[in-house]
């Protein structure tokens, strides 16, 4: 049997609901006893009940099938998978890298959450998880702006196609995010020299001419609803950064469809991902 992903369906209900559910949190819910979620969790070859399979199915509101690990995890040479001279290879790393920042801030942020009746933004104005908040937001702004790419895109718009369904249907939802005339990418729009960091297509592009480092590591599957991606630290290093003070009002329901959009954008990217480098021949 596959060995159950139980701690990153928590992970994914948690960003769902913005809060920090634990295992403490599943145990309660489902009556299920901690050390045999943990056990679930770890050991492929632990065999639950049908009982216990479809209480995890009603907390988590998922399939059956949705409950195992298929996560793949493959080594390639960077130089074949991002060729310097193909414009599609720049435009593929800015979303892999706006995803991975994106989905390290929103893991630091349910990190720092609490169980208080406040909002959003009354819990995010100050110390350590407003800034973490308001880097996520300026990361999750990059990346949509690398999707906008993305969709003009003559090969990208093939490798859509061949996506699972949990990608496509991330796609679906950022694509009508992404939209000029939509009210989020337009809050997003108007905080663009706001944002803490900014990526440059260029930089991407140049730094794909002088790697130095020759194999890339990338995690995908359902597991990771994020896509892994570990670039040459060279590639990183050349891009160029801007530091900003922030400081924005928003009102609560856009802060929801931001945390919304962030998930979807860690899921079309994992998928995306996948289709682009079997694309290349690497996998």
């Amino acid at each position: 049997m596959l060995k159950m992903r139980i701690q990153y369906l928590l992970e994914m209900k948690s960003n769902q609901e913005h809060r920090n559910l634990t295992m403490d949190d599943l145990s309660e819910a489902t009556g299920l006893s901690r050390s045999a979620l943990y056990k679930m969790n770890s050991d492929s070859n632990y065999n639950p009940s049908k009982e216990v399979m479809e209480k995890l199915v009603v907390y988590f509101q998922c399939t059956l099938d949705d409950l195992f690990d298929r996560t793949i995890r493959v080594t390639f040479d960077l130089r074949t998978a991002f060729p310097a001279e193909k414009d599609l290879s720049a435009k593929v790393i800015s979303l892999l890298a706006a995803s991975n920042d994106v989905t390290f801030l929103r893991r630091l942020w349910l990190r720092y959450e609490n169980q208080s009746e406040s909002g959003i933004l009354e819990r995010v104005r100050g110390g350590e998880k407003a800034f973490i908040f308001f880097l996520e937001l300026g990361f999750l702004r990059e990346g949509m702006k690398a999707f906008r790419r993305l969709l003009e895109d003559k090969i990208a718009s093939q490798l859509f196609k061949k996506m699972d369904a949990g990608s496509k249907k991330a796609f679906e939802s950022l694509k009508k995010e992404s939209d000029d005339k939509n009210s989020l990418y337009a809050f997003l729009i108007d905080i663009r020299n706001d944002v803490v960091f900014h990526y440059q297509l260029k930089a991407y592009a140049q730094a794909l001419h002088t790697i130095k480092q020759e194999k890339g590591d990338l995690v995908v599957g359902q597991t990771f609803a994020e896509t892994r991606f570990l670039v040459a630290d060279d590639i990183r290093s050349e891009i160029m950064r801007t530091s900003i003070n922030f400081d924005i009002d928003a009102e609560h329901e856009k802060m929801e469809r931001l945390k919304v959009a962030a998930n979807n954008l860690m899921i079309f990217s994992n998928g995306f991902s996948f289709a682009y480098l079997k694309h290349q021949g690497v996998i």
